[in-house]
């Protein structure tokens, strides 16, 4: 993944205040030394070292991504992750609760999370290689699909205890707040010199957006037992791949309850061509991810998708990547996406589903 400036000069912010990092991280756990480690990823993260244990520091980038978290909302994340990997879902780690009982913590300001080390994190002192596509559409789909299968027990638990769920990114979340949303979109292109072209697209966009959210209303106001617990962010840069097999699954930083097709829609999209969903899909590679995870679904008597529901996440997917644009030269690119989508629906129902 390329970082942008902004994200760039953010983690190098951070690495100046590592020592006071460390300092605040001793006083939650024994640790003597820590030290930045290389990743794919919007975060930093860290390895601690102490006499008994290693430590995988993560801290989570509130600065250049438009998301801050709570206490409620990274204790929600901990708690899911310990109780999906009780339920039998063998791909995540743990995260560690402070003194506490909290899974929240502030290093040098910096929210944080933090899990055990593993030594599959690095291959001969260097990440781990990232999963090529082919793996990731035929095993990561199958893989997807035993986290949502294990989610509906986990939801249903957290649901029982009364917990406060995250919504950032939310399809309900926007229909609350779609005017602001694509205001603001709007109005920072502007303040970016984009053209009027490009803010017409822009404009054309929200007029669509409404549209998608009357014809698909039972995926943006989903019923309660639907759901399951999505991963929010399930690409090939947030996969631990070694010996040819997929060893973990990393970044809850998006984990809440959901339709399961919303995670198979962005999975979909996302490893069928450029990251960041930056130009042309190969539909054929999100015809192979759909079917994969259907198949693992069918015959192992697990959630399966559902045609409208996975129709209304590809259009919900491309267009809120549209609204997060970040330069007005990506305007037309993700706009063309909905053409495309368009254009292979049928193929989608007739191959997949």
């Amino acid at each position: 993944m390329m970082l942008n400036t902004q994200t760039a000069g953010w983690r190098t912010y951070v690495l100046n205040k590592q020592n006071y990092i460390l300092r605040d991280l001793q006083q939650h756990f024994s640790v003597d030394s820590i030290r930045h480690v290389a990743a794919d990823s919007w975060n930093a993260i860290f390895h601690a070292r102490g006499k008994e244990m290693e430590y995988c520091v993560k801290i989570m980038n509130e600065d250049s991504f438009p998301v801050k978290w709570s206490i409620d909302e990274i204790d929600y994340i901990g708690n899911a992750l310990n109780e999906i990997r009780y339920a039998g879902f063998k791909y995540v780690l743990p995260a560690f609760k402070d003194e506490c009982g909290s899974y929240f913590l502030k290093l040098a300001d910096y929210t944080a999370l933090v899990f055990p080390w593993g030594a599959a994190f690095l291959v001969n002192g260097t990440d781990a290689p990232r999963i090529p596509v082919q793996a990731f559409v035929e095993q990561g789909a199958a893989v997807l699909s035993e986290l949502h299968h294990h989610g509906c027990r986990v939801v249903n638990e957290l649901g029982r205890r009364k917990t406060v769920w995250p919504r950032m990114f939310e399809p309900s979340m926007w229909l609350d707040e779609q005017k602001g949303i694509w205001t603001n979109a709007i109005e920072k292109m502007k303040g970016m010199d984009a053209t009027d072209k490009q803010l017409r697209i822009l404009e054309q966009a929200w007029e669509k957006h409404k549209k998608i959210v009357k014809k698909y209303a039972l995926f943006f106001a989903p019923c309660i037992g639907e759901m399951t617990l999505l991963h929010g962010d399930y690409r090939p840069e947030n996969i631990l791949f070694k010996e040819e097999r997929i060893q973990k699954i990393f970044d809850y930083d998006f984990l809440r309850r959901g339709l399961p097709e919303e995670d198979v829609a962005y999975a979909a999209l996302y490893c069928s061509g450029s990251g960041w969903f930056a130009g042309p899909r190969d539909w054929d590679i999100v015809m192979s991810f759909i079917q994969a995870y259907q198949n693992n679904a069918r015959n192992k008597a697990y959630i399966c998708l559902q045609a409208p529901l996975l129709e209304g996440a590809l259009y919900w997917i491309i267009m809120r990547e549209i609204a997060l644009i970040r330069y007005p030269e990506d305007i037309l690119v993700r706009f063309h996406l909905l053409n495309e989508l368009n254009n292979n629906l049928e193929r989608i129902w007739k191959g997949c589903l």
